[in-house]
């Protein structure tokens, strides 16, 4: 999930075997994601789907893992879309996932430009609070 440019999928294409899903909500990094796989001549692309972390389009105890790397502090309604990945998992599937904690830039206060782009940084126990509430164990 969050792909981006589709880095991590490229390499996850290259030792998945089975199907691999590369999604976002920005059509643009979608775009980009083909780019680079069809100018990687080494794997082939994966599916590529637009979708919101709220409203995941896939079937309930589906996916055998997620990845969603430097992407939480940018979801927009974080809540519902780590409901959705619990829901989208099998039982026991990983979910690998990387964001920003307090202090990652050296300080305990954001920059502006970082507040105001919406993204949010946190607390070890807020996390871990956010994915109880979410039903991971």
């Amino acid at each position: 999930l969050s792909c981006g440019t589709g880095l991590m999928a490229r390499r996850l294409a290259r030792v998945v075997e089975g199907r691999l899903i590369a999604a976002d909500y920005s059509e643009s990094m979608l775009l980009e994601t083909r780019r680079r796989f069809e100018a990687a001549d080494d794997v082939a692309t994966p599916e590529l789907y637009r979708v919101d972390v709220a409203q995941l389009p896939f079937a309930t105890e589906s996916l055998d893992a997620v990845h969603a790397g430097a992407a939480l502090h940018c979801w927009v309604n974080l809540e519902d879309g780590l409901a959705e990945v619990c829901r989208s998992l099998k039982p026991g599937a990983p979910f690998f996932a990387t964001t920003f904690l307090v202090g990652a830039l050296g300080t305990n206060r954001l920059p502006r430009q970082v507040r105001d782009a919406g993204y949010r940084f946190f607390e070890e126990d807020e996390l871990r609070e956010l994915f109880e509430t979410a039903g991971f164990v």
